[in-house]
């Protein structure tokens, strides 16, 4: 029995164009139409993975910031440092428990914002390859 998607189809355009001194150049593309399933499965992946790591990318950078402040002793009173404090604290109340902190006088190093830092780029890694391995067609004669 033979699947519609192992069909090999090619479409070939024929170009011809006349220069200015009279000489005709003919030029052949051909396109392979035939792994159009494959190429729309590698397109979605391409998205999936960029939409992912972007979230990713604003997570680390959220974290950075936090972790920069507290190393740092940012005052959480004001504006842009509260806000940063706030917003990554609901992402690594996870981790709150796990390791303690590290304070000296004004500066804390958080540990926790280090591991939410590692453990939310292992999910996004993550997320990309279950979506690849589900987004990916199958082999010819895979059944």
């Amino acid at each position: 029995m033979e699947n519609k998607n192992d069909i090999s189809v090619k479409k070939i355009t024929v170009d011809t164009v006349e220069s200015d001194n009279g000489i005709r150049r003919t030029t052949n593309t051909a396109t392979n139409t035939a792994n159009n399933r494959e190429d729309v499965a590698l397109d979605q992946n391409l998205k999936v993975r960029k939409v992912v790591y972007f979230i990713l990318g604003v997570f680390e950078v959220l974290f950075a910031f936090r972790l920069v402040f507290k190393l740092l002793g940012a005052n959480p009173d004001s504006g842009f440092a509260s806000i940063i404090y706030t917003v990554s604290g609901v992402f690594l109340a996870p981790f709150n428990a796990i390791f303690g902190t590290v304070k000296s006088q004004t500066s804390v190093l958080e540990y926790s914002t280090i591991v939410g830092m590692f453990v939310y780029a292992l999910v996004a890694y993550g997320i990309v390859k279950v979506f690849e391995i589900y987004n990916t067609p199958r082999a010819k004669g895979i059944q």
